[in-house]
């Protein structure tokens, strides 16, 4: 798999993405649980790892990112077109209404950075740190409910990191879950040193569980834990 990359930094961000790796787990098992006719969500896909490798699997299913940063948009594209693949790019945010907000776009403005997603257009502070974005754009949010009800073919496997707002993508596609995911991999986020969106874990997982799911951790990091919920 070939991906573009401008700096020294984004270099060994892209090492850790090897097709297996024991330290970093959470993208080896999305492909090994990915059948050959399955439709993949990549639901805050940055700059298009996961929606990359899981194309290039999928070469009878279907992928679908979906990524509010205008500039990481643009690099899903080029690393898509690097490696001779398609997808289904979105530039929206999933939450639990249909609506439009101001998305704070931190360290910088260039594709990999992250940011969060307010109706103000206010930064993000905390009780340890106040950081100001480098770039804010207005953006659309939409329900995973209506981009299927718009024809878009509903995920078998689902794979969310959307900074603290996991709760809200979860609640805006309920029905989609409950009828058509089979398997779902949630970057759960704990820390509120840098996310004002933060939703206590136990939310989370009260949600999957009402709705029939058993989840396994997979991936520590500092500001929380990858999970992987299956159908029980």
């Amino acid at each position: 798999m070939r991906f573009k990359i401008e700096d020294v930094e984004e270099y060994f961000v892209f090492q850790k993405y090897p097709e297996k790796d024991e330290s970093f787990p959470v993208h080896g098992d999305i492909l090994t649980h990915l059948g050959p006719n399955d439709v993949f969500w990549d639901v805050g896909a940055n700059v298009g790892i996961y929606t990359c490798f899981a194309a290039a699997k999928l070469q009878s299913g279907h992928v679908v990112s979906v990524e509010p940063n205008p500039n990481n948009v643009d690099r899903i594209e080029e690393n898509l077109q690097l490696n001779g693949l398609s997808a289904d790019v979105h530039e929206r945010a999933l939450m639990a209404e249909n609506d439009e907000g101001v998305l704070q776009i931190y360290e910088d403005a260039e594709a990999g950075a992250f940011g969060f997603l307010s109706e103000d257009g206010s930064s993000v502070e905390s009780e340890s740190l106040t950081i100001d974005p480098t770039e804010s754009v207005r953006v659309e949010t939409t329900t995973g409910d209506a981009l299927v009800d718009d024809g878009v073919p509903a995920p078998d496997v689902l794979k969310i990191d959307v900074e603290g707002a996991e709760l809200e993508v979860l609640k805006g596609m309920e029905r989609t879950v409950e009828e058509d995911v089979r398997v779902l991999y949630i970057d759960v986020i704990t820390s509120d040193e840098f996310y004002d969106r933060t939703v206590a874990p136990d939310e989370v997982y009260d949600w999957l569980d009402r709705h029939g799911f058993e989840t396994e951790r997979l991936w520590d990091w500092d500001g929380g834990h990858f999970i992987r919920c299956e159908r029980t």
